[in-house]
């Protein structure tokens, strides 16, 4: 038997096992498998671009807080001192 030879069925064998079929078949797997890792590249990659932009919200938000507990602290001095212009 040579390289390639006429297999049972009329299919076309490579070697002594392996039909052309077969090559292609794992040539499309190979393709998909290709196609698939660059989707999830591109997945990977929002989820850092959406990842950066909650950690500058969460840092605004942050500096948010912070404002409001000094308003919080300011109501409190101008509450005191409305009544104790009350009292007097």
């Amino acid at each position: 038997m040579t390289a390639t030879a006429q297999g049972a069925g009329g299919c076309v064998v490579v070697g002594k096992t392996l039909s052309w079929t077969v090559v292609f078949a794992l040539l499309v797997q190979f393709a998909g498998a290709v196609w698939w890792a660059s989707g999830v590249t591109a997945e990977i990659a929002a989820v850092k671009q959406k990842q950066a932009e909650y950690q500058a919200l969460s840092a605004r938000l942050q500096g948010v807080e912070i404002e409001l507990r000094g308003l919080g602290t300011d109501v409190k001095w101008i509450r005191q001192a409305l009544e104790s212009e009350r009292k007097n």
